[in-house]
């Protein structure tokens, strides 16, 4: 029987070795995923070039180092379009809003202190300012992504440099997903030590022994390290994590999740197998290789062709010394007059045709000349006109601006994970959220804290120009004109129209609602009281009621409490919009019995019509 040959040694499976053997096979491992990929360096390193300005050699040659004593790019098409279209994305502002799915009132609650405790936390962490360095970075080398995980008890949200990312595309087959992700890491050296004491000797001797990524040689200070994520290939099995340095390894975990804690987004997805994706400089070097093609011969042609000269008749006695700049002065001359020429190096069709290459990448990714040069086209003058030449603009974004959006929601959820996490390990995570301009809350994650099958995550995005205070007023006004406030709330609003504030406390009557749902189905003894909306009450208890009675096996006590309540709420309403009795009774006749109720205790009306009800909203 043949045995089949063994495999070398790189291509054993790391996730495999013991702790003792872990770091020169992951190092190994990593290092021969980078030869293998040696493209993925030079892409990142060519587009890096092209974004920064730096004239190669060869433009159409990737991977060619420049000169830095060339001059730069002095029309960098493939930079204008990268950072307007990253304007275009950063223009709104994605905020992650957790809802409850099917909930009670509790965690609908929670959801709402959690969508404040995300807002807190992105706000600290500076989320929306990592976001679009990542967009950027997807831009040049078409990829960007961001690390969240917990240090020192806090949680932390950093953006990856996509060179310090190895994964190896052979696993991704279509565009999946990959099963595990290399991240190298550098430290400096007396952090590592301060974090691990007992692996002193061997970060110190690892310092400085091999290159960083594609071919740098790493500061002296430093050390590198490898940070290695494997998902489980079996829910009977373990994943494992590991951080290694080329001496020793540092720690060596089981990773028991189904998720590893990086989220990346593409400009354009790989249509068969690989994992990196094309970005804009990619997409777009084509037209900078012309437009520095072009303009090199232009200047060329201004430096040779383009200057002034005076042209004097042969026999003419005019002196050179003459020519001055001195203004006002006198010429002399004999014959004819000399006759001033100043060449033009190329015709209009040149120009004209770099003018259209910098609008053909415009138009390859559907940016309005409003978005990369502020320009707004004649007869678009009011701020609805405006919006709707915007409104043409957006739809073409729509897919990016739709995977952006889904971008925060990952990034949120992995927020969430690593806190939960960080509560595993022992800590107590909490956040201060801005509720007003001068009001801070703090939540702490115990208060808030749900499971994810019982909440789903949206965004609302509002952009830049709807925080701004005139379109804050602009909202009040359509809020006065549709009837939804009156004149007192019009003009307590036009000082400061915190919107926020408003909305919340419009939706209190339906939110104390929701809570008494939730306590009749507790059991709990309540009553009516004469402020609470009871119109409201009326109908949405009942239809809970009518609800809870289309489930099977709904407990009789819950729904005698509903009953009780629903009684409880019509006598209020009817003694609320009853007339008032006759001023003048007839002679001798006995007052009703509640009026007599009421003259001789006025809750003793209320506590006959509960029925011996009590709980601590009864006593009220």
């Amino acid at each position: 029987m043949n045995t089949p040959p063994s495999r070398r040694s790189w291509e054993k499976h790391w996730f495999e070795e013991p702790p003792e053997r872990l770091h020169r096979v992951l190092f190994d491992h990593v290092e021969r995923i980078e030869q293998d990929q040696a493209y993925v360096a030079r892409y990142h390193e060519y587009y890096s070039e092209v974004y920064s300005g730096r004239e190669t050699h060869r433009w159409a040659s990737p991977g060619a180092h420049f000169d830095p004593r060339r001059v730069s790019v002095n029309d960098n098409l493939v930079k204008q379009l990268i950072d307007s279209a990253q304007s275009i994305v950063a223009r709104d502002l994605p905020r992650v809003k957790v809802l409850s799915s099917g909930g009670s009132f509790s965690d609908q609650r929670k959801a709402r202190g959690l969508t404040k405790f995300l807002d807190g936390e992105m706000e600290h962490k500076k989320v929306r300012r990592i976001t679009p360095e990542a967009f950027r970075s997807m831009g040049i080398v078409g990829t960007g992504g961001v690390k969240v995980f917990g240090r020192h008890g806090r949680l932390c949200v950093e953006r990856v440099n996509m060179d310090d990312v190895v994964v190896k595309e052979d696993d991704c087959i279509a565009g999946s997903s990959p099963r595990e992700i290399h991240h190298r890491v550098v430290m400096d050296v007396r952090a590592a030590c301060r974090k691990f004491p007992e692996h002193t000797d061997a970060i110190l001797s690892s310092m400085n022994r091999r290159s960083y990524g594609a071919g740098w040689r790493i500061p002296h200070d430093k050390v590198v390290m490898i940070e290695s994520y494997r998902l489980r290939d079996d829910p009977q099995e373990s994943g494992v994590y590991a951080l290694v340095c080329e001496q020793e390894t540092l720690d060596h975990a089981a990773w028991d999740h189904d998720w590893i804690p990086f989220e990346f987004q593409r400009w354009e997805t790989p249509l068969n197998n690989g994992w990196y994706g094309a970005g804009i400089a990619e997409e777009t070097v084509d037209l900078q290789i012309l437009v520095n093609h072009l303009n090199k011969k232009v200047r060329m042609g201004h430096d040779l062709i383009v200057n002034p000269s005076v042209y004097v008749e042969v026999g003419s006695r005019t002196l050179a010394e003459q020519w001055t700049n001195r203004i006002g002065g006198f010429r002399f001359f004999r014959g004819q007059q000399p006759f001033i020429h100043t060449p033009t190096a190329f015709g209009p069709e040149t120009y004209n045709y770099i003018e259209r290459l910098r609008q053909l990448g415009q138009e390859r990714l559907g940016i309005s000349r409003m978005t990369s040069q502020g320009f707004v086209p004649p007869g678009v003058q009011s701020g609805a006109a405006v919006r709707e030449y915007r409104a043409v603009e957006s739809g073409r974004w729509a897919e990016k601006s739709a995977a952006n959006d889904d971008f925060f929601k990952r990034i949120a959820l992995l927020m969430i994970r690593a806190t939960k996490e960080l509560v595993s390990e022992g800590h107590t995570p909490m956040t201060k959220a801005r509720l007003a301009r001068n009001l801070v809350q703090e939540i702490p994650w115990a208060d808030v804290d749900l499971d994810e099958d019982r909440f789903v995550l949206t965004v609302e995005t509002s952009s830049l120009f709807a925080l701004s205070p005139s379109a804050r007023m602009e909202k009040v006004q359509e809020w006065r004109a549709a009837g939804h406030i009156d004149k007192e709330e019009f003009l307590a609003l036009s000082g400061n129209p915190d919107l926020e504030r408003w909305s919340s406390r419009a939706q209190a009557p339906h939110e104390l609602t929701e809570m008494v749902v939730e306590q009749l189905e507790n059991l709990e003894q309540l009553v009516p009281e004469p402020h609470w909306p009871l119109q409201l009450l009326q109908k949405n208890v009942a239809e809970a009621y009518m609800r809870a009675q289309l489930t099977r096996d709904f407990p009789e006590e819950i729904a005698d409490n509903y009953d009780r309540f629903l009684s409880l709420v019509n006598h209020q309403i009817k003694k609320l919009t009853a007339p008032p009795p006759s001023a003048n009774p007839a002679m001798g006749a006995p007052p009703p019995p509640e009026q007599f109720a009421q003259q001789q205790d006025p809750a003793a009306g209320l506590a006959a019509v509960m029925g011996g009800a009590s709980g601590p909203m009864a006593q009220g």
